[in-house]
């Protein structure tokens, strides 16, 4: 007979160590006297929705070859399911019939807290107990709450509040030795079956060169080497040309580090940088008790936001595609659009820059450009992408007036001013002076030879157009 009582399905949480799921699996396990099984479930109701050249799935896919080995190395074994969450896990199931728990991590997206929904009314019918619990973020839903009770709306007072909690509560920040529990309570390999890890061909995916390391080691390892660093971050975080960002997000969204260890080794050292790990915080807290803002304005009154329509409008379909491929005339927004189209990475600074262009220099609803990032992003994580697509666009939680426009010539001269990241990705601007290069339509026009698209629009013209809507929209005029 098995000895395997409980279940852990990975998730959004690719690693063994200090897993905090992972470690109440095991926990439960040992409580039973019995051991526990490792999962990963690829998802039909998740890939049936993507491109075949996702590198996302590629990036997972090679992560989940780390951990299969160390799961190996443990003496145990992945188990690998690959179908529709109820089918797959009744299956299991079936096969299991001593499992008393499933253990998994949050995840808060709609869709996949309905897939919870049917995956608890499996459970229940199977007298297994689902137990899931929280390990993307260090606070969550309902833990952190104003005086009267309702959920913060304004980044600031979160951040203080989340600030002050943490420094009240150093357990919160407390890693889970889930490792040290694993060697002596996984289930040995002698119990499961071979089934091996399904691969990206019978997936129905390509596979693709990740532009940041997969993995549990290689994500340490990243993380090390930008910690040196890290006090030089606020200065280096908003030049696209320098590698000053810590590049964790993608490691952060599937969990192949914890968050925990992030703040643990971060509090102290940059107030910047953690602020932008509370920042996510903040827009996961939005997105669990705002759900409707995923697709609607944080702010009601800009429901009724008047926005150029690309299903029925060919000029706005055709700056919509023009921004999506990189051919916008505007080089500060050419260049990161065309590196998301390649790799699936674009700079901090940079995309606040090409959010701010599509919604307010083309006057496309924040959706199109969420949708496009849904698809393109490495590290795409709804809740951050939701809640930075509506802080630049005008309709999200935001304590700053809905006027925030940025200039993508003045931005790009800034930041980039001798065009070094530009021309990594505009390779054509690379006959013109550094003075004319984030303005390379001038009166003189460009040299011959030199094809590069025309501005799709003036800024300064759709800036007042912007300007207009939103002030009809908020009942407050311009004038």
């Amino acid at each position: 007979m098995s000895s395997v009582r409980t279940l852990f399905w990975f998730r959004r949480d690719l690693r063994l160590d200090d897993n905090a799921g992972l470690w109440r699996a095991l926990e439960e396990a040992r409580a039973r006297e019995g051991t526990c099984a490792c999962l990963f479930l690829f998802d039909r109701d998740i890939l049936d929705h993507l491109e075949p050249d996702d590198r996302r799935i590629a990036w997972i896919h090679a992560s989940l070859v780390e951990l299969a080995d160390k799961l190996a190395a443990l003496g145990s074994r992945l188990l690998c399911l690959h179908g529709r969450a109820p089918e797959s896990l009744t299956s299991l199931l079936d096969a299991f019939p001593e499992v008393r728990s499933l253990h998994c991590n949050h995840d808060q997206e709609a869709a996949r807290l309905a897939r919870d929904a049917a995956v608890e009314a499996l459970c229940r019918k199977r007298s297994v107990a689902l137990c899931s619990g929280k390990d993307a973020t260090v606070l969550e839903r309902d833990e952190l709450l104003k005086a009267d009770g309702t959920p913060y709306r304004v980044y600031t007072p979160f951040r203080n509040a989340w600030r002050a909690r943490v420094a009240s509560a150093a357990e919160l920040l407390a890693p889970f030795p889930s490792l040290e529990l694993a060697r002596s309570h996984l289930a040995p390999a002698r119990e499961l079956p071979d089934s091996g890890l399904v691969s990206l061909e019978a997936l129905g995916f390509r596979r693709t060169v990740a532009p940041v390391p997969t993995g549990e080691t290689a994500s340490l390892a990243l993380w090390q080497r930008f910690l040196p660093g890290i006090a030089g971050y606020e200065e280096a975080r908003d030049i696209p040309a320098r590698d000053g960002t810590s590049s964790m997000g993608t490691a952060l969204r599937f969990g192949t580090i914890p968050v925990r260890r992030l703040f643990r080794e971060s509090l102290t050292q940059s107030v910047k940088w953690s602020d932008e790990l509370i920042w996510r915080e903040f827009h996961h807290s939005l997105l669990a008790h705002f759900p409707r803002t995923a697709t609607r304005a944080f702010q009601e009154k800009f429901e009724t936001l008047e926005w150029d329509d690309p299903e029925s409008d060919p000029t706005a379909r055709e700056r919509l595609e023009a921004w999506q491929e990189g051919r916008t005339g505007f080089p500060a927004v050419d260049a990161p659009m065309r590196e998301l189209a390649v790799q699936g990475t674009m700079p901090n600074r940079l995309r606040m820059v090409v959010a701010s262009f599509l919604t307010k220099d083309l006057h496309l609803h924040w959706r199109h450009g969420e949708r496009w990032f849904a698809r393109h992003l490495m590290d795409y994580d709804m809740a951050s992408n939701v809640g930075n697509w509506q802080w630049t666009a005008g309709t999200g939680a935001d304590a700053q007036p809905w006027f925030r426009i940025f200039n993508p010539t003045s931005q790009g001269r800034r930041w980039d001013p001798a065009g070094h990241y530009l021309l990594r990705w505009c390779p054509e601007l690379s006959g013109l002076p550094p003075a004319r290069l984030h303005e390379p339509w001038s009166k003189e026009g460009l040299p011959p030879g030199l094809a590069y698209p025309r501005p799709i629009v003036d800024h300064a013209r759709e800036r007042s157009v912007t300007l207009e809507r939103f002030a009809r929209a908020a009942g407050s005029p311009l004038h």
